[in-house]
């Protein structure tokens, strides 16, 4: 390489295949009637180097649809170096049922009310560039798998996800500022 133009381009190639990708890789387990239900969201670096200063941000709320809930946003978490491919550092415990009752059971399998699980990731990649992913899901009504709701699934390459709801400012650390992706 000489330093020409062409050498950003190569450079810019070379980061991006080689750069740290977090995704969300599931959430689970299921609820098991009679036993406390500890339902735990999983990140995974799929990239190829770190992810450093790596923070998490998830909300788990009840309601009949989506227009019934807040949308909250809450601190990031878990400030850390995620190595490729590790996940047992990138578990954030969402829900601690003490015990799954039948009602509740029942409640979920006939989608009187869902839970909706929602939040972003931000983290550092060895490059010096941030990158955010959002994500928002919901159980399937028999507990056993879960799906990606239409919206608020997304990735991008700044400090923080775009701020929400038109304009309001996206400050991690402000617990009371609603999060919705669908505006």
């Amino acid at each position: 390489m000489d330093g020409g133009p062409g050498d950003a381009i190569v450079s810019g190639d070379l980061a991006e295949a080689q750069r740290a990708w977090v995704v969300l890789r599931g959430i689970g387990p299921a609820p098991h009637l009679c036993r406390p239900w500890n339902l735990n969201g999983v990140f995974t670096n799929t990239g190829k180097t770190p992810a450093k200063n790596a923070g998490w941000s998830c909300v788990n709320e009840f309601a009949k649809n989506e227009s019934d809930f807040k949308w909250w946003r809450i601190p990031y978490m878990n400030q850390t170096l995620v190595a490729p491919n590790d996940q047992d550092m990138s578990i954030l415990h969402l829900l601690m049922a003490p015990k799954i009752t039948q009602p509740l059971l029942d409640t979920i399998k006939t989608a009187e009310v869902h839970l909706f699980v929602y939040g972003s990731a931000v983290y550092l990649d060895v490059f010096g560039e941030w990158h955010w992913l959002t994500f928002y899901q919901e159980p399937e009504p028999d507990g056993q798998a879960w799906d990606s709701c239409t919206n608020g699934n997304d990735t991008g390459d700044v400090r923080y996800p775009p701020p929400p709801l038109g304009g309001v400012p996206n400050a991690p650390n402000n617990l009371s500022i609603p999060f919705n992706p669908t505006n």
